[in-house]
């Protein structure tokens, strides 16, 4: 049988709204996944990784926060001091022709990658 396996759980479609940049971000990480582990798989996939890591992180700050039964609440901390910024880096001092410059290399890099 010729395409895509049958799913093996069920799944619901969920439509998302997203801008243009941060879908270009999502299909640049996802390549990069994709040659960081020598193994390609579909967008949507890497996408289910992406936010069931997200809501393992925020699940496991929420147990950490929750609070404890019978302890009163705690005060709120002051706001601290803004520290002196540091230095740029070099990719905050490069020219915006520069950084496309970088970033098409990187991309280059990586679908010349995916070829072999």
């Amino acid at each position: 049988m010729a395409g895509r396996p049958k799913r093996d759980h069920e799944v619901k479609s969920y439509l998302v709204r997203l801008p243009p940049v941060l879908i270009d971000r999502i299909e640049y990480c996802c390549s990069l996944l994709d040659v960081a582990t020598r193994q390609r798989l579909p967008r949507n996939t890497r996408v289910q990784q992406a936010l069931e890591e997200w809501c393992e992180r925020v699940e496991a700050g929420q147990q950490t926060l929750a609070p404890t039964p019978g302890l009163p609440p705690a005060s709120v901390p002051s706001v601290p001091k803004p520290s002196p910024s540091p230095a740029p880096t070099e990719s905050q001092l490069l020219a915006p022709e520069e950084k496309k410059q970088t970033n098409s290399e990187d991309i280059e890099r990586i679908l010349s990658a995916r070829e072999l």
